[in-house]
């Protein structure tokens, strides 16, 4: 980090990515504040040498979304992934993953705090943009919400389409997708 933050500058994307790498060791090794305040640095250096619709960035503020929500500041996280997606000019129509694993963040959030309304609005856009570009992860969390809103055949239609997607994307053979359908069962 600090060959690097010599030679590039402290303000450089390289930079950025190395606190990033740190923050996560960081973490795995339980230094959570730590981790919090290394994701900051590299969020600030993101947001200051990179389009705000930038991968990095977003996968970034993410980071640092999930530092909160471990620490249980909720709160926080929800300001910064509205704040992200406000920014980057996230619409409904937008094909970006990194758009739509925010969208997948925040829904899952809202849903663990039981805004089930605001948790189905983000969901069912990051399914949309899931179904574009066929992306598996959002039907799965719109499922769960489904199940605990007793919507059962909703969540087995969303299950079955996140099926599909994984059978186009790995390109198995039917029997293979019914041996791990059945083992997951």
């Amino acid at each position: 980090l600090s060959i690097t933050e010599d030679s590039l500058g402290a303000d450089h994307p390289d930079t950025g990515n190395r606190l990033n790498n740190l923050a996560s060791v960081v973490h795995s090794l339980g230094r959570r504040e730590e981790a919090t305040s290394l994701f900051y640095r590299a969020l600030a250096i993101f947001r200051g040498a990179l389009d705000r619709d930038h991968p990095t960035l977003i996968a970034c503020a993410d980071n640092v979304c999930f530092m909160h929500e471990e620490n249980s500041e909720d709160d926080k996280a929800e300001v910064i992934y509205r704040a992200v997606l406000k920014s980057s000019g996230a619409t409904s129509k937008s094909k970006n993953k990194n758009i739509a694993t925010i969208r997948l963040s925040l829904g899952n959030l809202l849903r663990r705090n039981r805004r089930y309304a605001e948790a189905e609005k983000e969901l069912l856009q990051a399914v949309s943009i899931g179904e574009r570009i066929e992306f598996c992860e959002p039907f799965i969390s719109l499922a769960d919400l489904r199940i605990e809103q007793k919507r059962y055949s909703d969540a087995v239609k969303l299950l079955k389409r996140c099926l599909q997607i994984r059978r186009k994307k790995l390109n198995l053979s039917d029997s293979i997708i019914k041996d791990t359908v059945q083992k997951l069962a």
